[in-house]
């Protein structure tokens, strides 16, 4: 795990990589804390689009409050006529390996 963030005056902007290693247990929906704060606190406010790296294949994420001092980094499936986003678990959007990766760059507004 790394992690970057600046914060100039009420604007953060958040860094973040997650590498699963050979001990990593993947449950059924991956929270990253923030920071600093967010202003916001609803749990449909969207950050940014994440990096999905799975086996190679690369996934587009979407990234959500939860709460105001965490994120929830979902899948956005196409499997539909229309994009939507599902709970990232231990095979979705693929089964995940050692070496596999999670990343994000955010922007958001401080407390």
């Amino acid at each position: 795990w790394s992690a970057f963030y600046c914060q100039i005056g009420k604007t953060v902007f958040y860094r973040g990589t997650f590498t699963i290693g050979s001990t990593t247990t993947k449950g059924s929906v991956l929270v990253v804390s923030l920071p600093v704060n967010s202003r916001y606190s609803d749990n449909v406010w969207t950050y940014a689009p994440a990096y999905l790296d799975c086996a190679g294949t690369r996934y587009v994420g979407n990234i959500r409050n939860n709460g105001n001092s965490g994120i929830t980094i979902q899948a956005i499936g196409t499997a539909s006529t229309y994009a939507n986003v599902a709970s990232i678990t231990a095979t979705v959007p693929a089964t995940w390996a050692t070496g596999d990766i999670f990343s994000f760059i955010i922007t958001y507004e401080a407390a």
